[in-house]
């Protein structure tokens, strides 16, 4: 499948940092959609739904526009928790209260009339549903359009705008940015009125260096200055426990990406767990060594109890020996 700029086609070289920046917002999301059954709305080539099918979700459905990309999506990224159909996302022909979980990643840019995608949405979502979605921010992001970076894009988003269409259909929404800082970080945004204008900003926590895991200093940035707009949209609203709070992400080795916590409480707690170790570790030794000791014990009297033996069938066979000989 040839690499067009509409969609991110993993195959393709030379497009680590692009991929690196989708699949940060599936591994978002992966935290809001265990034992869910979820739509992947506009999912692309597939790698995403595929990571959420992975990730814990009851099933996925990966629906998209384009017949090319489901075909790719069926060759590349196949899962018995993972089906792919080709649909609209603005008009799914789904049953209503369909899902428990919807992820929409770069897709409402792409369409001319985001109000009718976000009412789809809410229509295919349960009562209690949740709804994950992401946009370019327009504050950093050229425009799109025929005269614009992407053709693909009819317009880009403020901060603003954004939150104000899905405050419109949603009673409860959570905003996050997306950045670059070394890797990738998806924060959540804490924001306060005054007057008219709404005042956004982010705690950009970068991540330790690699030669030590002393505690990263923490910098501000600007809601208006990160790079991607991410929400997460209740249908109804609800009493949470918890949200996804603070994420860093870097490439690694072998699963292509890694989550570096950056929590101090984490990190305590692994500390912790790793004394924990140390004391089991050492009761063992010192356990060790006392069955080594009791062994070694065991050894000699035994090895003494085989020369007490030997002497006594070494005494008890000298007078046979002298017997024998008067004999002759």
């Amino acid at each position: 499948m040839e690499f067009t700029g509409e969609r991110l086609v993993p195959t393709v070289g030379g497009l680590d940092d692009l991929f690196l920046e989708h699949m940060t917002r599936y591994l978002f999301a992966s935290s809001l959609i265990e034992g869910k059954r979820v739509l992947d709305a506009g999912c692309g080539c597939g790698y995403g739904s595929y990571h959420l099918a992975r990730g814990g979700a009851e099933s996925v459905l990966g629906i998209d526009i384009s017949e090319e990309a489901v075909a790719y999506c069926r060759e590349h990224y196949r899962s018995e928790r993972l089906s792919y159909e080709q649909r609209d996302v603005l008009n799914t022909g789904l049953d209503e209260a369909s899902f428990d979980a919807i992820v929409c990643f770069e897709v409402f840019e792409h369409v001319p009339e985001p109000e009718v995608l976000l009412d789809e949405m809410r229509r295919l979502l349960r009562p209690d549903g949740v709804l994950v979605l992401s946009t370019p921010n327009a504050n950093t992001y050229a425009a799109g359009g025929k005269d614009g970076d992407n053709p693909f894009h009819y317009r880009e988003y403020t901060p603003d705008e954004f939150e104000g269409l899905l405050k419109n259909r949603f009673p409860q929404v959570f905003s996050y940015a997306q950045n670059r800082a070394g890797g990738l970080s998806i924060l959540p945004v804490h924001s306060r009125q005054t007057g008219t204008t709404l005042l956004t900003c982010a705690h950009l926590v970068r991540p330790p260096s690699e030669s030590t895991w002393g505690e990263p200093a923490p910098t501000t940035v600007a809601m208006d200055l990160c790079r991607y707009l991410i929400a997460v949209c209740y249908r109804e609203e609800r009493d949470l426990a918890s949200l996804p709070g603070a994420r860093w992400y870097s490439m690694g080795d072998s699963l292509g990406l890694q989550e570096v916590d950056s929590d101090l409480d984490s990190r305590t707690q692994w500390i912790e767990s790793l004394q924990q170790e140390l004391e089991l570790r050492d009761q063992t030794i010192e356990r060790l060594q006392v069955e080594f000791e009791d062994r070694t014990r065991w050894a000699l009297e035994l090895d003494e109890q085989v020369r007490q033996r030997d002497r006594l069938i070494a005494n008890l066979q000298s007078p046979l020996s002298g017997r024998g000989s008067r004999r002759g």
